[in-house]
């Protein structure tokens, strides 16, 4: 298939300030013809704001009226899902993610009018899920009949085939963003001059969500432990969630002063964080690709990501960029937080590979790639560095 002049749909959940560039850069590749259709414009608990200034493409959001009630909402977004497709007529469709009624009648209209249907999926088998058998069955059907899947690493290519994916179909693309922009805001930091303002001699950083799916009482439990052996260091954590109240009633059972609530923090302000910690730690019990991960690997901070990640499997490299450990054992968590804030003589090396482990996963990659699986130019993706 050649790249034909015409509309050219992506539909995806929110406008999020890492995907803005990326979209841009597919803009640029199709002439201009990218409409970009949210189907959110936010969720309870992410705090982005919709950074409508900076999109150079043309968007929408799915739905402008208020849900109320699953069968309401259900309704209005199968009628603007069916409107849309009929007034953009697109060549192409590209839709994150299977589990919707966006996803499904996309893929539908393409079937019927012989119209080329990309999945872009990023969830892998260790993903938490309770789906129905119809649900099931709809998702191996979207993955087999689709023309191309992308995914953005080893564990959800494992899991699309899997479901019944073809490996000719399958584009391995990279979760790119704004790498050297990440780098060059944390270069800029005076690390030792913060700490010291801080009055400490090590930071461990916790960013997302706080609900207990990501790990953040096992992270609590983990760094009691670890204080006991670097009282000097703190644990700075940053975001919000319904989760944060009982956080902070668990710090002040166990007496665990040095652990800072940071609140929610603007994407623009995360490259200072990851710079100003000794490690990033996500010790999540369910994640698809996280991109937490690769935006601190491009800061030089290696990472402790539990081994469900999806991507623990293509980023870290044990003992170079970071260590996996078991979701939910405190002992692992603790064991791979004292290696890390010990090893100081090991610092300057494993900063250095974390940082070589980024230096291709560029937004302009992951556009030129999902470009690639639109037009269905079959090409072999890089193969990711190992440091």
């Amino acid at each position: 298939m050649r790249r034909q002049p015409g509309p050219f749909l992506l539909i995806t959940n929110l406008p999020a300030p890492y995907r803005i560039p990326v979209f841009d850069c597919v803009n640029r590749l199709c002439g201009g013809h990218l409409h970009v259709v949210f189907t959110s414009n936010a969720w309870p608990e992410r705090t982005w704001p919709a950074p409508t200034r900076d999109m150079q493409f043309s968007w929408s959001f799915l739905c402008t009226k208020q849900r109320s009630g699953k069968i309401a909402a259900a309704c209005r977004a199968i009628n603007a899902t069916i409107s849309l497709l009929l007034r953009q007529r697109p060549q192409a469709v590209v839709c994150g993610g299977y589990d919707s009624f966006e996803a499904w009648i996309s893929f539908a209209y393409c079937w019927l009018r012989r119209r080329r249907f990309v999945l872009w999926m990023e969830s892998h088998a260790q993903c938490r899920r309770n789906h129905t058998l119809l649900k099931y069955t709809l998702k191996r059907l979207i993955v087999r009949g689709a023309d191309a899947v992308v995914v953005p690493g080893n564990a959800s290519r494992d899991y699309a085939l899997s479901l019944g994916a073809t490996p000719e179909k399958i584009y391995e693309i990279r979760n790119g963003f704004d790498v050297r922009a990440f780098a060059e805001r944390a270069s800029v930091l005076d690390v030792p001059a913060e700490k010291e303002r801080r009055g400490c001699s090590a930071i461990v950083l916790y960013a997302g969500r706080l609900v207990e799916m990501k790990g953040v009482f096992i992270l609590l439990e983990a760094f009691l432990r670890v204080t006991k052996l670097v009282p000097g260091a703190i644990l700075l954590v940053v975001g919000h969630g319904a989760a944060r109240k009982a956080m902070e009633t668990f710090c002040e059972r166990e007496r665990l002063v040095n652990v800072t609530f940071e609140g929610p923090k603007s994407y623009e302000e995360m490259p200072l964080y990851y710079a100003l910690a000794d490690v990033y730690v996500l010790p999540t019990f369910s994640d698809s690709h996280p991109l937490s991960v690769g935006e601190a690997l491009a800061c030089g901070t290696p990472v402790i990501v539990s081994r469900v990640a999806g991507s623990a499997v293509d980023l870290i490299v044990e003992g170079r960029t970071g260590y996996t450990v078991a979701p939910g054992d405190v002992d692992d968590l603790a064991q791979k937080l004292l290696l890390l804030l010990l090893d100081a003589p090991g610092k300057p090396s494993m900063q250095s590979h974390c940082r070589r482990m980024m230096q291709d996963h560029s937004m302009e990659y992951t556009g030129r790639w999902l470009w690639a699986a639109v037009t269905g130019e079959r090409a072999s993706s890089p193969e990711p560095i190992r440091s």
